[in-house]
């Protein structure tokens, strides 16, 4: 079974602006565990980034009785804050996060 790590990156490498962030350059408080299957990701535009981490997990879906994979957004943040919120990178972000789902 292929990574969920891959997949996304397999799909942001071709989106303009999109690129994968290793672990070490992710600030220490946006870190998940290391065992985790974590995309941390980053679109930049401009002077401004916006950074956000997707992880799949399973969980078990009780409509059809059986185990589902989801991608939880554990977070979507653009910086610097003064300069780049408010202009529509979130939503550009969260518009490919939901291609890619």
């Amino acid at each position: 079974m292929e990574r969920m790590t891959n997949n996304a990156w397999s799909f942001f490498k071709d989106q303009q602006g999109f690129s994968q962030m290793s672990r070490d350059d992710v600030p220490s408080k946006e870190q998940l565990g290391s065992r985790r299957d974590v995309y941390y990701g980053t679109y930049v535009e401009g002077g401004c980034q916006t950074i956000f981490q997707l992880e799949e997990r399973e969980i078990y879906d009780f409509i059809n009785d059986g185990l589902v994979k989801v991608i939880w957004i554990h977070g979507i943040r653009s910086f610097p804050e003064a300069e780049c919120q408010g202009k529509g990178m979130g939503t550009k972000v969260m518009t490919q996060i939901m291609a890619f789902a």
